[in-house]
């Protein structure tokens, strides 16, 4: 195990900037993911850290240790990639030997046939042989030793990646995107193996991602990406409830935040298009412009006439445990996505006139410019929403 420090990564193809002045710093045992969307240069930064990118600018420190004349060989590292990159000719067994044998075997030791007579080779091997089992014993592979990756599921191959980069017992284990080649039942249960198996190891795990719910699920803190720059870092449930500004409010959350244009009024109180007070007071001028949002689960159905939000219903998704209604409410552009219980919504059909209401405590206002903008304030909770 050993903790990760990154300063000041800058990194450009040709006029393009790919990283930005990147800093992060991960703890010895930590599983960080990397979330952002693609090409937000996520995967380039994951290369840089294993040494198959060369930074511009910047320091790669892993175990206190600059890793600036460092190859990637002799940085400890294991990369488990989405493509598993296994040798079709060879055995799950010989597979998950091959990094065992480049590190720990010479050269003489890997010939064909003479190597085979190296004093000291044969003990070697057994130890090898006996890692290769501890890590299928604990990916539960171990009666898939024998076979070839041609023979596997794509769950079983993604395992036989997993054990490969274990048993080189690295410093950590990079991850770039391993499950976006699973169909989404496999990739469910991949990741409750893989949070598994980092608590298992305990070790240090820097984990690539697009999906957000993978990063929510499995990491232990996530840096949010979005072009070249961590907006944010933070456990899932601060970047969730918490976002500091509102590329990570909208990239963070599915259906998406609702994002709702208003103006402070003297109080520093979001009013909306149609006329409406939201509620609280911010750290706003008056007649700022804000942005304001609410999630689609702190919206709940009140009669119109005593809603600050009512409109007329336009689409329903029935998900079985909850339904989302798309409600268009004059004078807002788009239409305001609330996620409530079917039983709620069960007799509202097309065009039906609701009302929405909501806990202004659970209002996460923003500038023009997307920053967070500080409560004044923070509102007292609501009894009727908990």
């Amino acid at each position: 195990m050993a903790e990760i420090a990154l300063g000041e990564i800058h990194k450009r193809f040709g006029e393009t900037i790919v990283l930005n002045g990147v800093s992060l710093e991960i703890g010895e045992g930590e599983f960080v993911a990397l979330l952002g969307p693609s090409g937000c240069g996520k995967s380039t930064l994951l290369r840089i850290i294993a040494g198959l990118e060369q930074a511009d600018s910047g320091t790669v420190r892993i175990g206190g240790r600059d890793m600036a004349d460092l190859p990637p060989a002799a940085r400890n590292l294991a990369m488990v990639f989405q493509s598993y990159a296994l040798y079709p000719h060879l055995s799950v067994r010989a597979n998950m030997m091959v990094p065992l044998r480049m590190r720990d075997l010479t050269g003489f030791e890997r010939l064909p046939l003479i190597g085979a007579l190296a004093p000291g080779r044969r003990e070697k091997l057994a130890v090898m042989a006996a890692r290769v089992e501890m890590a299928a014993e604990t990916l539960k592979i171990g009666h898939l030793l024998d076979r070839k990756p041609g023979q596997l599921s794509g769950g079983q191959r993604q395992r036989v990646a997993l054990g490969r980069a274990m048993v080189r017992e690295p410093a950590a284990f990079l991850m770039d995107e391993p499950l976006s080649n699973l169909d989404a039942a496999l990739r469910v249960h991949m990741r409750t193996e893989i949070a598994e198996l980092h608590r298992a190891l305990g070790a240090t795990f820097v984990y690539v991602t697009h999906d957000q719910v993978e990063a929510m699920t499995m990491s232990s803190r996530i840096a949010v990406m979005l072009d070249g720059e961590i907006v944010q870092i933070g456990a899932p449930a601060e970047i969730y409830e918490d976002p500091r500004d509102l590329r990570v409010a909208e990239f963070i959350g599915s259906p998406r935040i609702n994002v709702i244009e208003a103006v402070a009024d003297a109080a520093g109180a979001p009013v909306a298009g149609h006329g409406a007070t939201l509620g609280g007071r911010f750290a706003a001028a008056p007649g700022a412009a804000l942005r304001v949002g609410i999630r689609p689960e702190h919206l709940a159905l009140a009669e119109p006439a005593r809603a600050p939000l009512a409109g007329r219903v336009r689409h329903r998704e029935n998900l079985g445990a909850e339904m989302l209604l798309h409600v268009a409410v004059p004078g807002i552009a788009t239409p305001v996505v609330a996620r409530v219980a079917p039983q709620a919504a069960r007799a509202l059909g097309p065009e039906a006139q609701v009302g929405l209401v909501f806990d202004p405590a659970d209002l996460r206002v923003f500038d023009a410019n997307g920053r967070r903008v500080a409560a004044l304030a923070r509102p007292e909770r609501s009894r009727a929403y908990g």
